[in-house]
């Protein structure tokens, strides 16, 4: 009887873990947003994006015109592939001296950069209020692969060094923009599904700053908006309270890959927070956050607000999806890209809307 028990339930339990990873390979990682609302990427719109071989030069990028490129880092190679990032230059962006804000999207587990800049409506955001857009683009998850991920630390398939590239990207935006027009304290991150994993690690990562591989130092993040991906593992650096940068995390209640509020045990490795639980780390553990309170409602996604953290230096809000499952929230209810810009730019540390 002993023995019939056991089999049942290694069998049982080889199931499972079959199933939850056929949910990782066919469900986990699809587009962040739906297919009926917005364009998808297809081959033929790829050439809008023009291939820009990195010089060095800053001339060279801040005589961009308005547009989308592609630059390329031929010597980081993964997997064979160099490393490549995307950006898009907003019309009028300015040429009067003031600084530029930059925002970083990340995309999820099994997409591309091409994909998500059209379909999350930054390059949109960035037109209207006039930031810089990048989009860098993951590990590949096989040699000519055309899905990509990223080295979360306890997530998400890739044994590449993101960090490093990620920093890369960055020091060349600021060598080849000139320190003079960065806008250091407006540079932030938005990650869905492992790029949201990505965007705490990468954050938790610059917060003590430092210096990079390269003797470059580190740039510390404004703000991070990590959409239906949470924590993964701890934030092991030493963390510095005067660098911290504020939190608006997005997740759907019934997200059934990173789970909203019950942990969930995968097969591959992972170890990654509940929504609820990356939210208390950062709101209580290290933030020491005092209040809570409703901010933004509409249908339904509501904004948790965390008050008075760090005496009103960051802010922390979870956006839920009531029902929401692994997704960018619902369109008819929030514009999410517009959202994350106007919350991290507002004065007030209480609310957005």
């Amino acid at each position: 009887m002993f023995m019939w028990l056991k089999n049942t339930f290694s069998k049982a339990s080889v199931s499972f873990l079959l199933l939850n990873k056929a949910l990782l390979t066919t469900l986990a990682f699809q587009q962040p947003f739906q297919q009926s609302k917005y364009t998808p990427l297809v081959a033929q719109t790829i050439p809008e994006f023009q291939s820009f071989f990195p010089s060095w030069l800053k001339e060279d990028f801040t005589g961009l015109e308005p547009g989308d490129y592609v630059f390329n880092f031929t010597d980081d190679l993964i997997r064979g592939q160099p490393r490549e990032f995307l950006v898009h230059v907003p019309e009028m962006l300015s040429h009067d001296g003031s600084k530029i804000p930059i925002f970083f999207g990340l995309h999820g587990m099994g997409d591309s950069p091409e994909n998500f800049a059209h379909g999350t409506g930054m390059n949109l955001a960035s037109d209207t209020h006039k930031f810089l857009a990048v989009y860098p683009k993951g590990s590949a998850l096989t040699v000519d692969s055309t899905s990509y991920t990223w080295n979360a630390g306890t997530c998400c398939l890739s044994k590449g060094d993101d960090i490093k590239f990620l920093n890369r990207v960055m020091r060349y935006l600021i060598d080849s923009l000139g320190e003079e027009r960065v806008d250091f304290d407006r540079i932030f991150t938005l990650g869905f599904s492992a790029g949201g994993a990505m965007s705490y690690s990468w954050a938790c990562h610059n917060n003590g700053l430092g210096i990079d591989e390269d003797g470059a130092p580190l740039v510390k993040f404004r703000g991070i908006a990590p959409m239906s991906g949470s924590m993964a593992g701890n934030c092991d650096h030493k963390f510095n309270s005067n660098n911290a940068f504020s939190i608006a995390h997005f997740h759907g209640t019934s997200d059934p890959l990173f789970p909203y509020r019950y942990k969930l045990y995968l097969p591959i490795g992972y170890k990654i927070r509940t929504a609820l639980d990356t939210i208390n780390f950062w709101s209580n553990e290290k933030f020491h956050c005092k209040s809570s309170s409703i901010g933004y409602h509409n249908g339904t996604v509501t904004q948790h607000v965390y008050q008075d953290c760090l005496d009103h230096r960051v802010r922390v809000s979870l956006v839920e999806t009531q029902r929401g499952k692994h997704s960018w929230p619902p369109a008819e209810y929030v514009n999410a890209s517009d959202f994350i810009w106007r919350y991290f730019n507002e004065r007030d540390s209480t609310s957005s809307s």
